[in-house]
């Protein structure tokens, strides 16, 4: 599965939580090859969490209706 956009919701294989797909992530940190992966968000107990997964490691729950993000493109800060 190559093909997540921003406002797509996933989850993690054999997890149940459901996460929001804020963008493309390619981050050398993570030291993990070059594989395609995306920075996703979701709340639990109150706080909400990031982090960045792999494309491989994800599984399409809903595929967002809407054409794009409000506003323009997001923008992540590099390090």
């Amino acid at each position: 599965m190559g093909n997540l956009d921003a406002g797509d919701l996933v989850r993690a294989t054999g997890s149940d939580i459901e996460m929001l797909v804020i963008g493309r992530a390619d981050d050398p940190v993570r030291e993990r090859g070059t594989q395609p992966s995306v920075f996703c968000v979701w709340e639990r107990a109150h706080y909400l969490n990031e982090e960045v997964f792999l494309i491989s490691e994800l599984e399409l729950v809903r595929k967002e209706r809407r054409r794009g993000i409000r506003n323009g493109e997001l923008n992540f800060p590099s390090s």
